[in-house]
């Protein structure tokens, strides 16, 4: 009986694992198919985001950012992959099934012999970070609200001190703040504007130095509470410490949620994180047929790198399952892996315990945030963080 890999989600982890299982596996082992369920047709590059915000000619074509998924699997044998538009409802451990609801309408149900946990997380009320649960089109049309929106404003807030944050206020700060056409404000809740664990000092104050050089004002000390729409059109903005902020709008950068809301509460922390294994099993499940890699795990910070690594590693214990085999752990890093664009021609980054200049990330992310790679990813040819898949 031929088994069946069932993928939710069809971002960098989900993609990884499905190429790398048709790509590699299939060359050797071929009695399975891998089925993607995913809400959009496009990959969309969201490192890129922060300055796709930005209103013409200073942003990206959406051409740059979206790739559409279904052309780079038209190589793979006949049968061996299935590509289906829709958002998962829930799942049947006991059954193994998975219920989707799909885009044009009605309901499907898929049994798998492995589910593959890959939704990711989404910003609460921020639809234009991240894929999280919407359509290509929804995606494309949340950008071109909030770019819109940018274009009108004179006074804008960011809340959240991560590295979303700090590179759209960098962009915003670069572009127009500057220049003295807007007043762009940075709300974050540590000391230091990248307040992460282990980024070290000096890293913190050259990003610092480079948002005040974009006329960036960084609020430090306190967090935002929430955000009201009033009269006339301008937003107030509520921090913990009980002061408020007046702009024309407020862009979200905080509050990232992994997309598991259609999976049993058993096996969510209370964060919503799906619970993993060593293996990147699902923790609370009994069946040891449930998976998960990327943002929707808690394991490591979301971040491209640590969602690549663990596709990978997933990918190859996949591999295993299928012939039989033992599942090795997966080592989660413990060190920091930080590469903030601030802005075209500059930024700050560190690996592990070494400050790496700013030139490189310049070279690197900062001049076009990695757009080059977003075809490569779709068809599966390339990495999310580089090199050939």
């Amino acid at each position: 009986m031929v088994k069946s890999i069932v993928i939710l989600g069809g971002s960098f982890s989900g993609l990884y694992i499905a190429h790398k299982l048709l790509k590699t596996t299939h060359k050797t082992y071929s009695d399975f198919k891998v089925t993607i369920i995913t809400p959009s047709t496009h990959l969309f590059w969201n490192p890129a985001s922060v300055r796709h915000i930005l209103p013409s000619p200073h942003c990206f074509s959406d051409d740059q950012l979206f790739a559409p998924i279904a052309p780079g699997f038209e190589r793979y044998p006949r049968g061996s992959f299935e590509l289906v538009i829709g958002n998962a409802q829930g799942i049947d451990e006991d059954k193994n099934e998975v219920y989707v609801k799909p885009t044009g309408g009605g309901s499907m149900t898929f049994h798998y012999t492995a589910l593959v946990v890959c939704t990711g997380s989404t910003y609460a009320g921020a639809p234009y970070w991240k894929a999280g649960e919407t359509s290509f089109h929804e995606q494309v049309a949340a950008l071109d609200e909030v770019r819109a929106r940018v274009e009108k404003a004179r006074d804008i807030v960011l809340g959240g001190g991560g590295p979303t944050g700090v590179e759209a206020a960098a962009e915003l700060g670069q572009t127009f703040a500057r220049k003295g056409e807007k007043n762009v404000t940075l709300v974050v809740s540590g000391k230091r504007t990248i307040d992460q664990q282990g980024v070290k000092e000096d890293v913190a104050r050259q990003a610092d130095k480079v948002l005040q050089g974009h006329k960036v004002k960084v609020v430090k000390g306190t967090r935002v509470e929430g955000a009201e729409e009033m009269e006339g059109g301008k937003t107030r903005v509520r921090l913990s410490g009980g002061e408020t902020l007046e702009c024309d709008l407020y862009i979200p950068c905080l509050g990232s949620r992994a997309n598991t809301g259609f999976l049993p509460k058993h096996l969510l922390a209370e964060n919503g994180d799906l619970k993993v294994t060593e293996t990147l099993l699902a923790a609370g499940s009994t069946t040891r047929d449930i998976y998960g890699a990327g943002d929707c795990t808690g394991i490591e910070t979301k971040q491209i790198s640590h969602a690549q690594s663990q596709a990978e590693h997933l990918a190859a214990n996949l591999d295993s399952m299928l012939r039989g085999k033992g599942l090795r752990p997966y080592v989660p890093k413990n060190r920091v892996e930080l590469f903030v664009a601030l802005g075209k021609g500059n930024g700050v980054a560190q690996f592990g315990n070494f400050k790496v200049p700013s030139m490189v990330v310049s070279w690197v992310k900062s001049k076009a945030l990695l757009v080059d790679r977003t075809d490569g990813v779709a068809t599966g040819t390339t990495k999310p963080m580089g090199g050939s898949l």
